[in-house]
This record gives C-alpha cells, structure tokens and sequence, in this order.
C-alpha cells in the first residue's frame, strides 16, 4: 500500500514538472512575442564623434606665400605653372628639370621680373629615387618649408621605356616623397600634390602609350588621395590633357578650389577684358 502511495506521488510530481517544462517555451515565446508589440520607448545613443580630419586649404589669398616645388618646370606647361605661382604670390618655387642650362636661364629670367630668390632650381631624373629626393630635401632647406607640389608628365617622341620611367615611374616616386616629407604622419603638416598630364594627339603612334600613362595617373593619384588623406593630410589632384593656353587658369582654379582626389579637365578662360 505505501508502495502504491509512493509511485502515485512521484508520478503527480514528475506531471507537474513536466507540465512546467513544457510550458516554459510557450510561456517565453508569448512573452516575446507581446514585448514586440509594445511601444518600449529607446534612449537615443548620442553618435560617436567623427575623426576630426583637418583639410588643407589656400584661404583667401590663394597661392600667396606658399612654396612649390615643380617637376619638368623648364618649359612648355610646366614653365607656365612657375610663372603663375610667381604671379600669384608664391614665396618660393624650385624647378626642378633635367636640363642645367635652361633651369639657370629661367632662374635669371624670373628673378628679374619678381625678385630675388623666390625660384631655384636643381637637376633631377624624375624616374632617379636619390636625385628626387634630393630636390625635396634642398627645397625644404632653402626655403624653410614646402606647401606644393605639382609634377608635369610631359609627353615627348622617345622611346616607350623612357616614357614609362618618366611618366610613370617618377609619379609614383615624387608621390612616395610627397607623402613622406609633407605628411602630417611624419611631422609635416600636409599640403597638395598636383599631377598635371599634358594633351596629346589622339591620331598619333604613341597615342596608345599616352592614354595608358594618363589612364595610369589618374587611377594611382585618386586611389593614393582616398587611402591616404587621413593620415598625412597631403590633398591629391589631377589636370588631364592640359594645354599651354589654359593651364593658368586651371592651376589657380584647382589649386584654390579642387577636393579631395578630383580630376580635372581643360577649361576655357575668359577674357581679362
């Protein structure tokens, strides 16, 4: 008889713990369920704060008391682009070419129309590491400091690896030292760096070899500008297909004006009258 008791109690017990477990779920399901449809009022979580980037800019006076270093700066376009610093306030500008005699010559030219030591020059190979980096070194000392670089891809009739070194190779190089003597990352406090492709007969032999240069430039300067601003606040441009009768117009332009990694194309200027 006790026996008969026993089982009949621990069968009632193992039915309501049973019962319990299978309800839990039930229970936990609609009580879920039911918690959805109210209207449980959220606290707003204050956004995180954005990575102050500091953007490099010209201010109102532009180019004014700026210095420049300037690739291929000897003659055609990269001739203009001193000439338009010089004319827009630069303090300084290095050309720095491959050609001694025409550097020096250009240096007499524009010390007579704006003074005294406000252009040098040195002599490079821009696909040469060591004479690059030399001409950022000696313009940091001259002029105790650099704010710009602009580099002149300038298309002659040579052979195809002579332009790749030239066009190509030496972007990237001057783009290395950019980033290394300018870079906020490295004790700099930034700056633009401005590659300029010059334009190019679309009918010629070396057509295809030009367009793969500028295909190249444009590609490399606005991958550097979008993968390294933050961290050297070095801004990146790009002129394509730029002629000697606009190119003043364009530089001060982007110079003042251009974004971040922005690519710009030939203007017309108006008149000054």
């Amino acid at each position: 008889m006790f026996r008969l008791l026993f089982l009949k109690s621990i069968r009632n017990i193992a039915s309501i713990f049973l019962a319990k477990r299978l309800q839990w779920p039930r229970n936990t399901l609609h009580n879920s369920s039911m918690a959805r449809g109210k209207n449980v009022v959220q606290t707003e979580q204050p956004p995180k704060p954005n990575k102050e980037i500091f953007f490099p800019q010209l201010g109102r006076d532009g180019i004014k008391d700026k210095v420049a270093l300037v690739t291929g700066g000897t003659d055609g376009i990269g001739l203009r682009c001193v000439r338009e610093l010089l004319r827009t306030g630069a303090r300084g500008v290095m050309i720095a070419d491959t050609n001694e005699t025409k550097g020096f010559n250009r240096v007499i030219e524009f010390s007579k129309d704006y003074g005294q030591n406000r252009v040098a020059f040195i002599q490079i190979n821009p696909a040469n590491y060591v004479l690059l980096k030399n001409a950022f070194i000696s313009t940091i000392n001259f002029y105790k400091g650099l704010d710009i670089v602009i580099n002149n891809i300038r298309f002659r009739e040579k052979n195809w690896e002579d332009q790749v070194d030239e066009n190509i190779k030496g972007i990237v190089l001057s783009t290395q030292l950019c980033l290394e003597f300018m870079g906020r990352n490295n004790g700099g406090k930034g700056g633009i760096l401005l590659n300029i492709v010059s334009e190019y007969e679309e009918n010629s032999d070396s057509c295809p070899l030009h367009s793969a240069c500028q295909d190249f430039v444009v590609r490399f300067d606005r991958s550097v500008a979008t993968s390294h601003f933050e961290t050297t606040n070095v801004k990146v441009l790009t002129i394509c297909k730029a002629s000697f009768d606009t190119i003043g117009c364009d530089l001060t332009t982007i110079l003042t004006k251009g974004t971040n990694g922005c690519v710009w194309m030939p203007c017309t200027c108006p008149s000054d009258s």
